[in-house]
């Protein structure tokens, strides 16, 4: 059998400039996943995407958090207690980051159920 050859891959982006603080920690985090081969070229619009849901996780706590926003809970003129809009948009940010964090195996259960199914390419052997 002759040897396969892998085509060298350039190194890890830098970060889209767009990105904030939450956004860029994320960015950095998947060199490590760039230099395993489980995150590649292709996979780096998603991976944009997945980065700006860290932004938008932030934006919302800070809107939580600010004195004007009053924590979680608001009180309208009514004097009915209401959730603060930011605490629906966080339970969706957060349920969007679980979702990619799956779909890149971030979650130690998405690495096993990938290894656990019969005849499932492994990294190595997934296309470049």
């Amino acid at each position: 059998m002759a040897a396969q050859s892998i085509p060298i891959r350039g190194t890890y982006p830098q970060p889209p400039e767009h990105l904030l603080d939450d956004g860029r920690n994320a960015w950095e985090s998947g060199l490590k996943l760039w230099q395993e081969g489980s995150l590649i070229e292709r996979d780096l619009p998603a991976w944009t995407i997945y980065c700006e849901w860290w932004d938008r996780r932030a934006k919302y706590l800070q809107d939580l958090s600010d004195e004007e926003g009053a924590g979680e809970f608001q009180i309208t003129k009514a004097g009915t207690l209401v959730a603060h809009p930011a605490v629906h948009l966080l339970e969706k940010v957060e349920q969007n980051i679980t979702k990619y964090s799956i779909l890149f195996k971030l979650v130690p259960s998405s690495r096993k159920n990938q290894q656990s199914k019969p005849g499932s390419a492994t990294v190595s052997q997934r296309k470049r």
